[in-house]
Formats: structure tokens, sequence, C-alpha cells
């Protein structure tokens, strides 16, 4: 193991005299302390972690301005939201359970698809994104390190997201099916995974391509042994693999990269536009807008939200 470094020096007092004398720390090794720069940083990377669940927060005005990926991003938010709340009322709210309609059956094929349809919308968008970020004319202003860094800690906070709920749905479901990998998991280490890509368009192809393919012939396979154990999340899914949220990241990567090559054809040095079109200013839109800028909160928030309503209307047909 490691040497185990004191976090804040240490300093002897001799007490109980007048002339007490306070002896001068012995310097600390090299290491954290309280004034290594590490520690602000850390401190404004939680800030941010905890911020993303703020929905007054306002968007960057240099990342992904553009208001139709906005607006694509808050569909996919109205799919999911509607998938979840059907799965909710097939599994958690018992009256329900007695209701036959097509429209209720979460194992129909059309839920099947659009569930699928829901993932990949978001996973794309993700991608378009982090080409936005990099290519755009506001992105550009940064010297390529920059922009790497920061895909690499957008990255890391939207993957942090997601080992918070692989802890919570550990300990409601008590292991169980509970989320090992979902989406959170896969677009965080996709933008992470990104970013040394994203200045050549070509190799963001040639490399989504690659993984896209892999990850198709994976899910074709039943896997088992130490490649299941420690491979599940890249697409070697064990046989019976059972979930709230799997996301395989070498499938899912290669729409993730698609995505990217897209939003730099599209994107590249482009600015949003000074006046909005007339679909942009319309409502509807707007409103979709909003969501999307506020994709992630309202993905952390919305289930115990559909929850709570959902047993309090279950508790008000019981009393009647």
């Amino acid at each position: 193991m490691g040497k185990v470094l004191p976090l804040l020096p240490t300093a002897r007092l001799c007490v109980g005299r007048q002339d007490a004398v306070a002896h001068p720390a012995t310097p600390a090794p090299h290491g954290l302390t309280a004034d290594h720069p590490g520690f602000p940083a850390m401190g404004n990377f939680l800030r941010e972690l905890a911020g993303t669940l703020r929905l007054t927060r306002r968007r960057t005005p240099n990342v992904a301005t553009f208001w139709e990926l906005d607006a694509l991003r808050g569909i996919a938010i109205v799919m999911m939201v509607t998938y979840h709340l059907l799965f909710d009322l097939d599994r958690l709210i018992p009256f329900t359970a007695a209701i036959e309609h097509p429209f209720l059956d979460i194992y129909h094929p059309f839920w099947d698809l659009f569930q699928k349809a829901t993932a990949y919308t978001f996973v794309t968008l993700a991608g378009v994104s982090s080409a936005v970020a990099y290519h755009s004319a506001a992105g550009r202003t940064r010297p390529p390190v920059q922009r790497r860094a920061r895909q690499y800690k957008r990255g890391l906070i939207v993957f942090c997201w997601g080992m918070v709920l692989t802890l919570i749905t550990w300990l409601v479901f008590r292991g169980g099916a509970y989320i090992q990998f979902g989406i959170l998991h896969m677009i965080g280490l996709g933008l992470m995974a990104c970013a040394p890509l994203l200045g050549n368009r070509w190799l963001v192809l040639t490399t989504g391509a690659l993984s896209g393919t892999a990850g198709l012939w994976l899910s074709r396979q039943t896997w088992d042994g130490w490649l299941a154990d420690f491979g599940f999340w890249l697409g070697f899914q064990p046989a019976g693999y059972a979930a709230l949220d799997y996301v395989p990241f070498l499938f899912y990567f290669g729409l993730f990269l698609l995505g990217s090559f897209l939003g730099i054809l599209r994107y590249q040095g482009r600015t949003p536009p000074q006046v909005r079109s007339r679909v942009a200013q319309a409502m509807p839109v707007q409103w979709l807008e909003t969501l999307g800028q506020h994709s992630l909160a309202i993905y952390l928030l919305h289930q115990p939200v559909l929850l709570a309503g959902l047993l309090l209307l279950s508790l008000i047909v019981v009393l009647l």
C-alpha cells in the first residue's frame, strides 16, 4: 500500500507555562495539504456536480446553445418520462395490473422500440453536443487542451451521477436488478473517451463504426466466465442478465461517435443564429428547449416525482 500522508500539518504546543512555545510543524511530505490546489478544484467540481440538479440553472452560453439540439433533447425527455410512467404503472402500482389495455402493456413490441429509440436519441444527441462544444465558433476560441479538459470534466460529472444511481438502486433493490452500467455511465464515459478523437472527424467516424459493429456483434452472443463478470459494461452480456437500465458501451459509443461526426459536419465553426426562426419561437418548441437544457436534472429527479404522485394516486383510489 502507498504511504498515508497527513492532510494537515501538526504542531506541538507546550502548555501550563506563561512562556508556552509553539513548536513549528515538521514540514509535511509532498502530498495533500490544506493549501494544495487540489482542494479548491475538488470543491469546485462538487459544486458543479450538485449544481446539475438546479432546474433554474442557466445554460453556459458557449455550450450547445443551438435551439434545435435542446428541443430534440426535450423530445427525448418527454419520451423517457412517458416510458417510465408506464413502467411504474405496470410494476409498482397494484391496481393497474387489472386494467387490460395495449397502452399499459409494457411488454408490447411497440414499447420496446420506443425505449430503444429514446436511448438512441439521448446518446446520439450527446455525441452531437460534444462536437458542438469542441468545434463550434465559441468552442474554438479555446486551445484544444482546454477543450478536451472541459470534455473530461463534463463526462466525469455525468458518470459520477451514474454511480450515484448505481448506489441508490443497489440499496433499494438489495442488489437485485440494480443499475450497473446505465445511460448516464455510458454518456459520461463516452464524453471522456471521445475527447482525444474530436480533433479528427475521420478518426471519429472510423472509431465509431468499429465500436458500433463490435457492440452489435457482441449483442448477438451470450457470455459467461470472466468476460461476462468484468466486461458486461462493454457488451459481454451474461445469459439471463437483468437490470433496470443497461446500455452496453461499445454499441452505444458507436452511436455517440456517429452523433459527434454529424455534429462536426453541421456545426464546425458555426455560431447560433442571432435571429430565431418562426419555428424556434413557437411556444411548444421553447417548452421542449427548456426541458432539453435541464435534461440531466430532469433525468435524476423525474422518477421520485413520478413515484410520489402515483403512490398518492393509488392511496386515494384505495381510500375511495
